[in-house]
């Protein structure tokens, strides 16, 4: 086997064995780290948080943010496509 096949197919069962473990991390949705935002009274720096869930640092922030929203009783707002001048 070539070195170029071997790489391809080392690194497709790399990627094939993580896809499982992040779609259940997205099952879960932000409730756990909304529980631990909220056990720390929002005190917790967002890599504290991505490091004692095992997550990545922007689904922490994006998390976060909804977070703030629901106390604040606003939804995030989605960026606005640009408006086609006339």
């Amino acid at each position: 086997m070539n070195p170029t096949a071997l790489a391809t197919l080392v690194g497709a069962l790399v990627i094939t064995a993580a896809v499982p473990a992040r779609a259940a991390q997205d099952d879960q949705g932000c409730a756990p780290i909304a529980a631990a935002i909220e056990e720390s009274g929002g005190t917790a720096s967002v890599e504290q948080i991505a490091k004692k869930l095992s997550t990545d640092v922007e689904t922490v922030r994006g998390c976060w943010a909804e977070w703030e929203a629901s106390k604040k009783g606003t939804a995030p707002k989605a960026a606005e496509p640009p408006k086609k001048p006339y």
